[in-house]
């Protein structure tokens, strides 16, 4: 019998604790236990209890709604927290908007012991990114185990021998997602586009359908995407290390999304196609592009 993941919550914010829930069910073996699925007693208190007590750990959701009220003897949050914290249950915080539960906050002193627990934050726009780094920090401290066909991604697969426009090609020549990718490294740009999915948005209503007239088109857009991009990295040099950045162009336009590795090593990716933004396509290869590359310089010093 699977193992069982608590999840912890202010009735406030049940829309985002529903859309965790749901993305952990794609991706690991355990069952995830929210009480609007699974009270399975009269007694409320008495099977919430229950199944806290049959779980391997609990996911604390943190919003701004989870201790509004939690200096009320009676808030369903803060018993279950102690409950958890009593009974040695391992915890993770998922915080929505990257609200993170500090030791600064007065909280009573049954539960203060929270703020010692991890947590993933869930920047606004980036809710995949936050259930990849959710499911990668429950695998490692041994909550869960990844499902057989979670959707592992291609580029994971990709030989330690590739270099990194091998890299972006594999990841931009998929189908959706962004059509074009650079990486700078020290003022060296390494580009690709994927002409076919390009053409196929915006550009085909824009330019001569010869192939020479859309590379030369593919080409000037690289180039101005490049001086964007250093304008770029200049305005965001104080964004953390490894944090995705993500702007819609416009409503039927698409987006880039920018990742920071370090100073002067950055990647920048584009979509001319809105549905790869809403669908977070886009994102997902982003986040590809960056843990290959990242694993890419590991290997290469």
């Amino acid at each position: 019998m699977p193992n069982q993941i608590f999840i912890s919550y202010p009735s406030e914010s049940w829309n985002f604790a529903e859309r965790i829930v749901e993305a952990l069910e794609k991706r690991i073996n355990e069952v995830v236990f929210i009480d609007h699925r699974g009270i399975d007693q009269a007694d409320f208190q008495k099977a919430i209890l229950a199944h806290l007590n049959a779980s391997v750990g609990m996911i604390l959701i943190v919003t701004d709604a989870t201790f509004q009220d939690v200096h009320r003897a009676n808030d369903w949050v803060r018993m279950e927290i102690r409950h958890a914290l009593e009974n040695q249950k391992q915890i993770v915080q998922a915080c929505e908007n990257g609200i993170l539960v500090k030791p600064s906050m007065r909280l009573p002193n049954d539960i203060k012991d929270i703020t010692r627990s991890q947590a993933v934050p869930f920047h606004r726009g980036l809710f995949a990114a936050g259930i990849d780094s959710l499911v990668d920090l429950l695998v490692r401290i041994g909550l869960a185990t990844l499902k057989a066909d979670a959707g592992t991604s291609a580029i994971r697969a990709l030989p330690a021998s590739q270099n990194i426009e091998d890299i972006l090609r594999m990841v931009v020549d998929r189908e959706g997602g962004i059509d074009y990718a650079a990486y700078w490294i020290d003022g060296v740009v390494i580009d690709y586009a994927n002409a076919e999915k390009m053409n196929r948005n915006i550009l085909r209503r824009q330019i001569d359908d010869r192939s020479q007239a859309r590379q030369l088109k593919y080409r000037q857009i690289a180039i101005e995407a490049h001086r964007a991009v250093i304008g770029m990295n200049d305005l965001l040099k104080d964004l953390d290390q490894g944090v995705l950045f993500r702007v819609l162009l416009d409503v039927k336009d698409g987006g880039f999304l920018y990742h920071r590795f370090r100073s002067n090593c950055y990647l920048f990716g584009v979509t001319l196609d809105q549905q790869t933004m809403d669908d977070d396509s886009a994102e997902r290869d982003m986040r590809d592009l960056a843990k290959a590359i990242q694993s890419f310089l590991v290997r290469t010093g």
